[in-house]
């Protein structure tokens, strides 16, 4: 009766200690969503929020490939602490690493190279239009900026892995943060149209990677960086693993995506534009499930590699 007493106390507090962090960095995602619509919205007006709508399955693309490396590498990567492997951990955070860094590179040339093609398929209307012209500054920026965004995930995830969530937390916390920041003095102040928006973004993503290096410094974990042989079978299992969380970035894509052609057909700018707030103010309730599913993962791994499982009464 003790041990399940103490299990239960364990377990409750390990879950406490992953979710309030995680709370915190799905909190600050949303937030720093809903400050794109406020200072885009206020300083150019429905043509910005029409453009940050249409701009929209540009991150969930990246979204999509990024989470589902970090997220499926990171349990892979418990697991095997959970084994005493910390040398093969290793070996799947760097896999993990450059798969999204060099996968990120080539998708954003192609983008950059075909940019006239990619807006006509997310549905920015008419060449030559403002509409256009506030799409293409957009999409431009952030094609630009996506090798450093979306090498956020993994670092917060393999870090939150390796018994960190606090400096997780606050590396992500800090990163969106900034964005709120200087989304206010790159577009407001600055006047630099949609494109200050990602600027923002991108300064915070910079900044919440060098603080994840401070994991590195301390050596509390047994995260390191190494450059082992390439392995495609660890990266496909690690995405396969993760893609059934980061699914849900394909659904919204494929939401957005409708959604923004159909509106555009049928009312136009400002029809996308409210679409565009509306899904921003959703993504703040389903940061808590998000946060649940990021507590979770760490938790689930540890235990499963460690057979932690009630031996009273469970066969």
């Amino acid at each position: 009766m003790k041990t399940a007493i103490r299990e239960t106390v364990f377990v409750r507090k390990s879950f406490y200690s992953f979710f309030l962090p995680s709370m915190f960095s799905c909190l600050g995602i949303a937030a720093g969503g809903l400050a794109d619509c406020v200072f885009v919205g206020n300083a150019i007006g429905p043509v910005g929020m029409t453009a940050i709508s249409i701009g929209q399955p540009i991150y969930m693309l990246f979204n999509t490939i990024s989470y589902s490396l970090s997220i499926g590498g990171s349990i892979h990567y418990a697991n095997a602490l959970s084994e005493g492997k910390a040398e093969e951990g290793n070996r799947i955070f760097a896999d993990v690493l450059r798969t999204d860094l060099f996968l990120n590179i080539g998708l954003c040339i192609l983008g950059l190279l075909f940019l006239p093609q990619v807006l006509a398929f997310l549905g920015a209307g008419t060449p030559g239009t403002e509409v256009w012209a506030n799409c293409e500054a957009l999409v431009r920026a952030q094609l630009l900026l996506v090798p450093v965004m979306f090498c956020q995930g993994p670092f917060y995830y393999f870090v939150n892995c390796d018994n960190d969530p606090k400096l997780a937390a606050v590396a992500f916390v800090t990163s969106n943060t900034l964005d709120i920041v200087f989304n206010y003095v790159f577009v407001v102040l600055m006047d630099l149209g949609v494109a200050g928006s990602v600027y923002s973004t991108g300064l915070g993503a910079g900044v919440m990677i060098v603080i994840s290096l401070f994991h590195f410094f301390k050596k509390r974990g047994c995260l390191r960086f190494c450059w082992p042989g390439y392995r495609v079978r660890c990266v496909l299992e690690s995405f396969r693993t993760g893609f059934s969380t980061s699914v849900q970035y394909v659904y919204q894509l494929i939401t957005i995506l409708v959604c923004n052609h159909l509106l555009m057909v049928i009312s136009g700018e400002l029809g996308v534009a409210v679409f565009g707030i509306v899904f921003n103010v959703a993504l703040v309730a389903a940061s808590v499930y998000d946060a649940i599913s990021m507590a979770l993962q760490p938790m689930v791994s540890t235990f499963h590699g460690e057979c932690n499982k009630a031996t009273s009464g469970v066969r």
